[in-house]
């Protein structure tokens, strides 16, 4: 006789060693913590970074991959101070070739020489002198922009206290979209977090105002009884009387009798 068939899809796969209820093994405390601790460290490393996710991270270290792959196992501090040590041999090369053509010039190319270089030089300290001027002048003009601002918000009770330093931002004032680099994505990712904490404080900021009896609810006007029934009795039978009813329905709420 053939052995018995067995029916192996009922498999009792509970731990036997738990209680009656056959609750499975419990994961290991410590390595739960370890897994904790980790995501709590991504998290912060990306919102520190202004990365939106672990793959915008993986993509900024790929491209330091890249360019690590491109110097090899060069390292860096080499490079540069074997980049350093080129551009003073080509400073010194450069000097030994300015010093041949010197030796080499009459004393009225010398003169005209000299004329040139005395006329670069004040060129170019009247350049700077001028840069250092708009500069100053560019802060004045933010300076007196900034004080304005807060002068008008600050006259009478328009704008109050609570609001002003949104307010001012919001105007321009020390906004941070006037210093970001529009190129870098994770500074422009940083400074719209850190605008949307701003925007959600002003709104607790209203929120708290509108509980402390600080701002006015508008008084909502009574309308006026519509009775129903008269309505169905003047129904619309055609396109003419559909036309007729809808104006004066427009009519009654522009004068505020409906």
């Amino acid at each position: 006789m053939a052995d018995d068939i067995k029916d192996t899809t009922k498999v009792d796969v509970t731990n036997k060693t738990g209680d009656d209820k056959g609750e499975s093994s419990s994961i290991d405390k410590g390595e739960f913590e370890k897994a904790q601790a980790g995501s709590k460290a991504l998290s912060s490393l990306l919102e520190d970074h202004g990365y939106d996710s672990k793959e915008d991270l993986v993509t900024a270290l790929s491209d330091n991959k890249a360019l690590r792959d491109k110097v090899g196992d060069a390292k860096i501090d080499d490079l540069m101070a074997k980049a350093k040590t080129l551009d003073s041999y080509e400073q010194y090369w450069a000097s030994q070739d300015t010093k041949a053509k010197r030796e080499d010039e009459t004393p009225d190319e010398r003169v005209d020489r000299l004329e040139k270089r005395l006329d670069a030089s004040e060129a170019a300290k009247r350049q700077e002198a001028l840069k250092q001027s708009q500069l100053e002048e560019n802060q004045k003009a933010l300076d007196s922009f900034g004080s304005e601002i807060k002068d008008a918000l600050a006259k009478g009770d328009a704008t109050p206290e609570e609001y002003r330093a949104f307010m001012s931002e919001f105007l321009g004032v020390n906004n941070p979209a006037n210093e970001v680099d529009i190129t870098n994505q994770a500074d422009v990712r940083k400074m719209t977090k850190d605008g949307v904490k701003k925007v959600q404080d002003f709104e607790q900021a209203v929120i708290k105002r509108y509980r402390d009896g600080k701002i006015k609810v508008p008084e909502m006007t009574p309308t006026e009884h519509i009775d129903v029934d008269s309505i169905k009795e003047k129904q619309p039978k055609n396109l003419a009387e559909s036309r007729k009813v809808a104006l004066e329905v427009l009519q009654k709420r522009l004068t505020g009798t409906l």
